[in-house]
């Protein structure tokens, strides 16, 4: 019995180029900005510029991709504050409590969380947002009622008497 051997076969496997690192980000102030570009002035805080541009300031800083809690808020240069986030703004107190500022902006307290998701559903972060603007109306515009009122008014009718004869 013959033995054969299958001719050999080679592989030959480039590698793709890759590059390792991060790509660089680019903050919404610097690029397309949907709202208005606002100067950072000296003394300015994200606190201070939430207030005055009416955002809150997590939206502010989400907007322009900052840390969260302000941590290292530049002192120069320029942010965006996008027109679909402005809202009554409201800082926070040390006394405050979801139902109690409720009742300061006259609102309910469900759209008051809902208008400011990071203080959680059942409003126990409150407390880290002392300080802190938040959005006491919905950012970008007004509330609508999903479901209205039914109207109760209505418009008289006539029933035709019946006749016997």
């Amino acid at each position: 019995m013959a033995v054969t051997t299958a001719p050999k076969t080679t592989w030959v496997v480039t590698p793709t180029a890759t590059t390792t690192g991060t790509t660089p980000t680019t903050s919404a102030a610097a690029g397309g900005c949907a709202g208005t570009k606002y100067t950072i002035k000296s003394g300015d805080t994200c606190q201070t510029i939430s207030k005055s541009q009416k955002i809150s300031t997590v939206n502010l800083l989400l907007a322009n991709q900052k840390a969260g809690f302000c941590y290292d808020f530049p002192t120069t240069g320029t942010l965006c504050i996008p027109t679909s986030s402005q809202c009554t703004p409201y800082t926070v107190l040390s006394s405050d409590s979801c139902e109690s500022i409720a009742d300061t902006l006259k609102t309910s307290w469900t759209r008051l969380v809902s208008w400011n998701p990071e203080l959680g559903a059942n409003c126990q972060n409150i407390d880290q947002y002392v300080g802190y603007v938040i959005c006491g109306s919905n950012p970008g515009g007004g509330w609508m009622d999903p479901s209205p009122p039914v109207s109760t008014t209505s418009t008289p009718t006539t029933t035709p008497k019946a006749h016997f004869l």
